[in-house]
């Protein structure tokens, strides 16, 4: 099996769009299986080990979508 290795900077410009889509999907039309999903795909992206891609990248890229 082949080790893929991900880089912050190459993820970085598409991780807010990434996010936006799920997010206005969600807005949209929730249910229980995509909250579901949505919860784990947020919370397997904080826990991988990719460089500068931690929790607090995470947050801050969800905080930068939401209104204030």
């Amino acid at each position: 099996m082949e080790r893929v290795f991900l880089i912050r900077d190459a993820l970085k410009p598409y991780f807010k769009p990434v996010i936006m889509a799920l997010l206005t999907r969600m807005h949209q039309n929730k249910t229980d299986k995509f909250v579901y999903l949505f919860t784990k795909f947020l919370l397997f992206i904080m826990a991988i080990d990719v460089e500068g891609l931690n929790p607090d990248y995470v947050i801050a890229t969800v905080e930068e979508i939401q209104p204030q």
